[in-house]
């Protein structure tokens, strides 16, 4: 038998602190192994925070291949819509030093080079 969850638009808003000085609003809940939140949908399927932010809190639309990412300082637990927006993977590789976001996945003239 399914188990019955509370409706997860309010879940998600007992579910982080609000930070007074920046705005965000950090989750305190359920994290996934990299420490990202995450909650049920009302389907009961885990979710990331960020997505249903931005997906059923914000209205906004997620292209596929897109994720989720935060444009503040608060790091991995800000799930704050207005700090929220989605990008490509490719622009997420590219700010991530020792993932392929190296100065050559930025300039394809400093890949030839190497």
């Amino acid at each position: 038998m399914a188990r019955k969850y509370a409706d997860a638009t309010t879940r998600f808003h007992e579910s982080y602190e609000v930070d007074k000085k920046t705005k965000c609003w950090l989750w305190a809940c359920s994290l996934d192994t990299n420490g990202y939140g995450r909650l049920r949908n009302n389907d009961g399927r885990l979710v990331s925070a960020r997505r249903f932010a931005l997906i059923e809190i914000a209205g906004k639309f997620i292209p596929p291949g897109y994720s989720a990412t935060q444009i503040c300082t608060g790091g991995r637990q800000c799930v704050n819509p207005d700090h929220l927006t989605s990008v490509s993977g490719s622009v997420i590789a590219a700010k991530r030093p020792g993932y392929g976001g190296s100065r050559s996945a930025v300039d394809p003239a400093a890949r030839r080079q190497s």
